[in-house]
């Protein structure tokens, strides 16, 4: 790593550091991050943290059974769902549906919807590829994607009026919103995520794939979740689903193109998973548009 790239991580930590007010996780979260990689937890473990928050406990359920896991019937117990899913991915459901609760109930000068919308699909093309990557997947890929630009809500609610700057830029050279980043910043979204991760205590790969997702080759060979999540970045890009701050069509990386192993002739079938994934995920469609409290 670079000294540069140190330097822009340790950049990025003192100004989430600096915040007053950056809000906390849920307790449930905290919990579950903390038991989930326990490995003497069990099944019980698990469910009775989350049931103990009714309203989560119905959400959860909720996304469990819609047509994005497919699961073969419906389950009614949150247990029975950690059985079928795995620790993992319940943790990483309960994680993106905090999250996404947390920064919706901020009122912040920018498309709220278009920004989950841009995640979402992410989250989805992080799933296909995943599939598509030799070894054992456990859902975490979609919470990457779902997660990955977390950095730019800190930005804009935090530093609202270095964000209109960067915004401007975008349009003004038609540049990245990462390039415009370091030129009003001198960090960008990326790196600012993953300090929020790292304070968070998100699960490694979770932070390495909100940290490299722009710069994949600064991330050291084989980290398969900075190439996953770049890859699933670049590909919504290209389709320009939801709102992700410019317009810039920015190339796959090739080494995430070899890491991942993947021939172009895949790109087409990807594209199609992608679309038919995102209408499979319409409840957290209706999660990203249910109205929250005042």
């Amino acid at each position: 790593m670079t000294e540069t790239r140190m330097t822009s991580m340790t950049d990025a930590r003192a100004m989430v550091e600096d915040v007053e007010g950056l809000p906390t996780l849920p307790t449930v979260v905290s919990e579950l991050l903390e038991r989930s990689s326990d490995p003497d937890a069990t099944v019980g473990n698990i469910t009775e943290i989350i049931e103990n928050d009714p309203a989560l406990n119905a959400k959860i359920l909720k996304l469990v059974n819609s047509a994005f896991y497919g699961l073969p019937r419906r389950v009614s117990s949150l247990q029975t769902a950690v059985s079928i899913l795995g620790f993992n991915a319940i943790r990483n459901i309960v994680l993106a549906t905090s999250i996404i609760n947390m920064f919706h109930k901020r009122r912040i000068g920018f498309d709220s919807e278009g920004f989950w919308i841009h995640c979402l699909c992410t989250g989805v093309a992080c799933n296909v590829l995943g599939r598509r990557v030799p070894g054992e997947q456990d859902h975490s890929e979609f919470v990457y994607g779902l997660l990955h630009d977390i950095g730019k809500i800190f930005l804009i609610v935090h530093h609202e009026s270095a964000l209109a700057r960067v915004l401007e830029i975008t349009r003004e050279k038609s540049v990245s919103f990462a390039d415009a980043e370091r030129e009003v910043l001198g960090i960008t979204h990326a790196e600012v995520g993953a300090a929020i991760a790292e304070k968070w205590r998100f699960p490694e790969a979770l932070v390495r794939a909100i940290r490299y997702h722009h710069n994949v080759e600064a991330a050291g060979p084989g980290t398969t979740e900075a190439a996953i999540t770049h890859v699933a970045d670049t590909l919504v890009r290209a389709l320009q689903i939801g709102w992700c701050g410019d317009r810039v069509m920015c190339p796959v990386s090739e080494t995430a193109w070899q890491t991942l192993e993947l021939a172009d002739d895949q790109i087409g079938p990807i594209m199609d998973d992608m679309l038919n994934g995102l209408v499979a995920a319409s409840a957290f469609i209706d999660l990203i548009r249910e109205p929250q409290p005042v």
